[in-house]
C-alpha cells in the first residue's frame, strides 16, 4: 500500500470516529443543579411561618420502643394553639399498666400568655400543680434550666417551638430549615430525581452543646438532689454538662425539600459527623390548609437511634424509639374558648418562679397551695398576703380588746 493511500485511510478513520457519539449517561448519574435557589426556599418558608403564628392543631402519636414492657409512654394525644407569640399546648400521655397499677393517662399543659409561662399537671387522682416562670422574673436561671415540651407533630412537619422556656420571651414558632440555614454551614445542594426534592446538607453546632452553655450547673445539682439522685449521679451529670460547654461537637443534617409542596421537609436525617444516626424523620400525605394554602403532612414518623438524646449517647443500628404521628385536625380561626393562663382552682400546688416575690427570694421561688381565684393566679405570690394581713388584723383587734377590757376595769373601780 502506498504512503498516500495510508494517509488517506487514516484521515477517513479520524473523520468517522469524530462523528460517533458516546453512550448517553443515565439521568440519575448527571449532576443536576437545583432549579430553585435557597433564596426562593427562604422566601416561601418565611410566608409559611407567618401563617402558622395563628394555628390550632390536634394530633395523635403512637410510640414504639425497641425494648417493650417498660413503664414508658406508649401514646399521646395533643392539642396546640398558637396566637401571635402566645401558646397553649395540652397533651395526654398514656402509660402501660403495671402490677398493682392500672393503665395510666397523664395530663400536662404548657401555656405562655405573652409574659408568663405556665406548666401544669392535672392527672386523675393526683394533686393539680402549676409552675410559673418568666413574668416579673424573666432572668431567672430556672427559665434557662427547663425545656419547652416537644410538639411531635410540629417536629415531624419541620417546625418547632422555642427550645427552652427562657426563649419564649420574644420567641415564636420557627422553621427547622430556616433555623439550620441561618445557624449552620451549607455544605452541598443537590437534586434527588427520584423524589423531585432538593437535598440540602448542613453542618450545625450540636443543640446539646448549646443547651449545656445555658445550663446553670449549681441549679442542676440542686434539682437533681431534690429528685433523690445520688451524689455520684449528680457529679457525673454536672461533669458531662461542664465538658459539653467547651465541646466543638457538630451535627450533620440532610434535608429533603419538596418545591412543589412549599419546600416542605419530606425527610430529615440527623447524624454525627462520622455517620452515626441520631434521628430520621419522614413526613407524608401532604395537603393544603387555610386561606394561605399551607402545605402540612397528615402523617409522619420520627425514629430516634440513641437512648440518651441529651448527650447523643448509646447509638444503635435500629431505632430505640419510633413515634408515628397523625394529624387529626388543623384550623386557622381564632379561638375564644382557650385561655393562656392556667387555673385548676383551689387546692392547686403553685410553684411560683415568675413574681417579684420569687425574684427577691433567696431560692428564686415561692411555693404554696392556691386558695383563691383566677385573678390571684396572675400574681400567685400575692395570695400569701391576705393571710398575713388577716393575721395582723386579728392581732391588732385582740390588742384593742385587751386594752379596752383593762381600761374598763380601771374605770369601773
Amino acid at each position: 500500500m502506498s504512503a498516500r493511500r495510508v494517509v488517506f485511510c487514516w484521515a477517513i478513520s479520524l473523520l468517522y470516529l469524530s462523528t460517533v457519539q458516546p453512550p448517553p449517561v443515565a439521568a440519575s448519574q448527571k449532576p443536576q443543579p437545583p432549579e430553585h435557589s435557597l433564596d426562593d426556599c427562604r422566601a416561601v418558608l418565611q410566608r409559611v411561618v407567618a401563617a402558622l403564628q395563628n394555628v390550632d392543631i390536634e394530633f395523635t402519636v403512637k410510640v414504639d420502643w425497641q425494648t417493650p414492657n417498660l413503664p414508658r409512654m406508649t401514646g399521646e394525644s395533643g392539642h396546640i394553639y398558637l396566637d401571635q407569640g402566645k401558646m397553649s399546648f395540652r397533651f395526654e400521655r398514656t402509660f402501660p399498666p403495671l402490677p398493682g397499677r392500672p393503665h395510666v393517662v397523664e395530663l400536662e399543659e404548657e401555656t405562655y400568655d405573652g409574659k408568663t409561662h405556665y406548666l401544669g399537671k392535672n392527672s386523675v387522682g393526683g394533686t393539680p400543680s402549676i409552675t410559673t416562670m418568666l413574668g416579673d422574673n424573666p432572668n431567672s436561671s430556672y427559665a434557662w434550666q427547663h425545656f419547652t415540651r416537644t410538639c411531635l407533630y410540629l417536629e415531624a412537619a419541620g417546625y418547632r417551638l422555642p427550645r427552652k422556656v427562657a426563649q419564649w420571651k420574644g420567641g415564636k414558632l420557627t422553621s427547622v430549615v430556616l433555623d439550620y440555614l441561618e445557624e449552620g454551614q451549607v455544605n452541598r445542594v443537590t437534586t434527588d430525581n427520584a423524589t423531585s426534592s432538593i437535598v440540602v446538607s448542613v453542618t450545625i453546632t450540636d443543640p446539646v452543646v448549646l443547651d449545656a452553655k445555658t445550663t446553670d450547673l449549681d441549679l442542676l445539682a440542686k434539682e437533681m438532689t431534690q429528685y433523690k439522685n445520688t451524689r455520684a449521679e449528680i457529679e457525673e451529670r454536672v461533669g458531662e454538662v461542664r465538658r459539653l460547654r467547651t465541646s466543638d461537637r457538630k451535627r450533620r443534617v440532610d434535608l429533603w425539600l419538596d418545591p412543589g409542596k412549599g419546600y416542605s421537609v419530606v425527610r430529615r436525617v440527623e447524624s454525627t459527623l462520622d455517620g452515626k444516626l441520631i434521628h430520621e424523620i419522614k413526613a407524608t400525605d401532604f395537603k393544603q390548609f387555610g386561606k394561605d394554602a399551607v402545605w402540612l403532612p397528615e402523617n409522619g414518623t420520627i425514629k430516634t437511634f440513641v437512648w440518651d438524646t441529651r448527650l447523643a449517647a448509646g447509638f444503635q443500628s435500629e431505632p430505640d424509639r419510633t413515634d408515628v404521628v397523625h394529624l387529626e385536625h388543623v384550623r386557622f380561626e381564632p379561638r375564644q374558648d382557650i385561655s393562656f393562663v392556667l387555673d385548676y382552682g383551689p387546692g392547686t400546688a403553685i410553684l411560683d418562679r415568675s413574681s417579684k416575690d420569687a425574684r427577691s427570694s433567696a431560692s428564686g421561688q415561692v411555693a404554696f397551695i392556691k386558695p383563691g381565684s383566677l385573678e390571684e393566679l396572675r400574681h400567685p405570690a400575692d395570695v400569701k398576703r391576705p393571710r398575713q394581713w388577716f393575721l395582723v388584723v386579728n392581732v391588732v383587734l385582740v390588742v384593742i380588746l385587751v386594752v379596752g377590757l383593762v381600761m374598763w376595769r380601771i374605770r369601773s373601780r
